[in-house]
């Protein structure tokens, strides 16, 4: 079985690039064909579509190139994948799209994105749907938590932590924040879970329902690196938005696996 993965240069699976049958989306985007992935010997399968344009400044700087890669590539991608006789089609959406809630976010709980970069997820989401449906293609929607632990992109609390133990003299904020943290090699071996189950509902939070807060987990990564985060350098209290924590049960009964709480190495 051959699965093709995008977004295999950013922060969620670049740590595993060598390792899987990656594909430069920024490639599709211009010819907009898979078949150079067909081998007869290995099909494709499945796809992991985890290339996006992410982050609220980004996305707000482009909103129409947030929108085609974002919304109109993955459309794109998906019919191709179709094309090609894939079977099974994984969209990296985010929990970005939720309401605000303290209670944990089950798949069922309010959506309400509050940024443009959430909202264009949840257009993909929204419209692959509908698409998949008139392919004939599964689609399985996989709704990312809080990543740590890896740096590639900036606009990201391990970004910004990476900056401080450098030190840029910045300070984290908001540190009272709960949040669903994991590391990209956590939230892919939980991908590898998925792909290798045979029955999946169509939308699936992928998180550990272990809360954290920003300033511990902050502290786990720096300690996780040998280093250590000053006291003046973490702000205490809380966003507009306190918490954002999973309700896992729907993974665990689709795969009969929890996934585990953050855990460096």
């Amino acid at each position: 079985m051959t699965v093709v993965w995008t977004g295999s240069s950013g922060s969620l699976l670049g740590h595993r690039r060598e390792e899987i049958h990656h594909l430069s989306f920024r490639d599709f985007l211009s010819s907009h064909d898979l078949s150079g992935e067909l081998d007869a010997s290995a099909p494709v399968e499945q796809v992991v579509h985890a290339a996006a344009i992410v982050g609220t400044e980004a996305c707000e700087q482009d909103k129409a190139a947030a929108w085609a890669v974002n919304v109109q590539g993955t459309i794109d991608l998906l019919i191709a994948a179709a094309k090609i006789g894939a079977r099974r089609f994984f969209l990296v959406s985010t929990s970005h799209v939720y309401k605000n809630s303290l209670l944990p976010l089950s798949e069922t709980s309010p959506v309400e994105p509050k940024s443009y970069y959430a909202l264009t997820k949840f257009k993909a989401e929204e419209l692959s749907t509908l698409a998949a449906l008139d392919l004939g293609i599964e689609l399985c929607v996989v709704r990312v938590f809080s990543i740590i632990g890896a740096a590639r992109n900036s606009d990201s609390l391990a970004g910004l932590i990476l900056r401080v133990l450098e030190g840029s003299g910045e300070t984290i904020r908001c540190a009272s924040d709960t949040r669903d943290f994991q590391t990209p090699r956590q939230y892919t071996e939980n991908l590898d879970v998925l792909i290798a189950t045979a029955s999946l509902p169509p939308l699936l939070n992928l998180g550990s329902g272990a809360g954290m807060s920003v300033g511990e987990a902050a502290q786990l990564q720096a300690a996780s690196q040998g280093k250590e985060i000053g006291a003046d350098q973490i702000e205490w209290g809380f966003s507009g938005n306190p918490s954002m924590v999973s309700e896992p049960a729907l993974f665990q009964s689709a795969t009969g696996l929890h996934p585990r709480p953050l855990a460096f190495g």
